[in-house]
């Protein structure tokens, strides 16, 4: 287009690498890149002088870490160990061993970890300046001029070694987990076939020949069993339940009644949520289905709240569907916050919608030459625009084009701020 000026036409051609370089491996991708409105030194033969170009690039580096230095030390002593201590909590590492000129490779962080730091920077009240380009962030100074804190109140602990003693654990003999989880079946069936007003829709949606991944909003205890109540006996018996272990798993005794009478598996929401993904991965791969919250916890207000790319990343690298679930009139019942039910929460409205099936082919197509971390970002889009739709009584389409280019827009209002770069 003739009508931009060269810094936007430097704008997009940066933006078009980015989503190419993201599409790559992670050792393969774009490490340098710098647009100069000067020709390159050149032979009489009009081959490129490597030397003096490595030279040329070597001072816009310098140029870059200046001006990315300059803006890491505009931001607080506070923020810098903050991020610091986010980095060492992914990593596993001690926070004396992270450094900000220390690089995110040489701390191990591959493709996985950059979602896990997206989700710990989340947790402990950071915000991402632009999600989808975080994994060309190289080392923690760049991290700090990628993130704000947005919330001071929240705090990361600088990770420490848990050592559990195997012999604190409670034992449950077999015999008393069998009649226990007899007990939990009649108690469940009891709760929403007796207690509760439950009316379930879409049955005939769950698929019942492959496994896949169940997603739901969520913003009470009662929502898993609900959802696995609309899943039918037969399949929610083949249904694992991901829940936070910071919460359900925290204790002895709650460790001994999870992993005994439910089918719980705990998932760290921060620190070691890369190794909890793995555990889902296998659960996933011995052919089990795994129920997920996207959400990231019970929502306080009632509402939807933005689907985590989470599930985006567990679709593609498992290569399974997603089936939408939408619940309702959980959070009137039962919500956050609440120990003992209301009187009025006996004979209460609860429900769950069934959605169409999300293939692992059609979530494939529709992120087909899409940057990984985008793509995984779009499936969780997409799951929670289903589950929109059910709340709504809508069957409005899933535009990825529309989603993209807002996404987009996004992009360029952060980098607004940002100098031109023309050499």
């Amino acid at each position: 287009d003739i009508s931009l000026a060269r810094g936007e036409v430097n704008k997009k051609v940066e933006e078009h690498f980015r989503q190419i370089s993201a599409s790559l491996p992670f050792f393969k991708r774009v490490k340098v890149l710098h647009l100069t409105p000067f020709e390159l030194p050149r032979t009489a033969t009009r081959k490129v002088k490597r030397p003096e170009v490595v030279e040329i690039l070597q001072a816009l580096e310098e140029k870059a870490k200046n001006k990315t230095k300059a803006v890491a030390e505009t931001k607080s002593d506070d923020t810098a160990v903050w991020v610091r201590k986010i980095v060492a909590s992914v990593s596993n590492r001690a926070l004396s061993e992270i450094a900000l000129e220390d690089k995110l490779t040489d701390l191990g962080f591959d493709s996985l970890m950059f979602v896990e730091l997206q989700a710990a920077i989340e947790d402990a009240g950071g915000k991402i300046i632009s999600p989808d380009t975080l994994n060309e962030v190289e080392t923690v100074r760049e991290l700090l001029t990628a993130v704000q804190r947005v919330d001071k109140r929240k705090r990361i602990e600088e990770p420490r070694a848990e050592e559990k003693n195997e012999e604190d654990e409670i034992f449950v003999p077999s015999i008393v987990r069998q009649v226990g989880n007899r007990i939990v079946d009649f108690a469940q069936e009891t709760l929403y076939d007796s207690v509760l007003n439950t009316e379930i829709e879409g049955e005939s949606n769950v698929p019942q020949h492959t496994n896949f991944i169940v997603a739901s909003n969520h913003t009470s205890h009662l929502d898993m069993g609900l959802v696995k109540k609309a899943l039918g006996k037969d399949v929610a018996e083949q249904t694992v339940a991901v829940a936070a272990a910071d919460y359900w798993f925290d204790t002895k005794y709650k460790r001994a009644y999870m992993n005994n009478f439910t089918t719980l598996i705990p998932i760290e929401r921060t620190g070691s949520l890369r190794q909890s993904l793995r555990h889902v991965t296998e659960i996933l791969n011995e052919g089990y289905n795994t129920l997920i919250f996207p959400e990231g916890g019970r929502q306080v207000t009632g509402q939807i709240a933005e689907f985590k790319p989470i599930i985006g990343y567990l679709a593609l690298n498992n290569r399974v569907g997603v089936l939408p679930v939408y619940v309702w009139g959980t959070y009137e019942a039962f919500p956050k916050g609440m120990t003992i039910p209301k009187t009025t929460s006996v004979g209460a409205k609860v429900g769950a919608k069934v959605g169409r099936f999300l293939e692992y082919d059609e979530l494939l197509k529709m992120t087909s030459g899409v940057p990984n971390t985008e793509a995984y970002r779009l499936i969780a889009a997409r799951v929670q625009h289903e589950i929109e739709n059910m709340r709504d009584g809508k069957r409005d389409k899933f535009d990825v084009a529309s989603v993209r280019k807002r996404w987009r827009a996004e992009r360029r209002k952060t980098r607004k701020q940002e100098p031109i770069i023309d050499g």
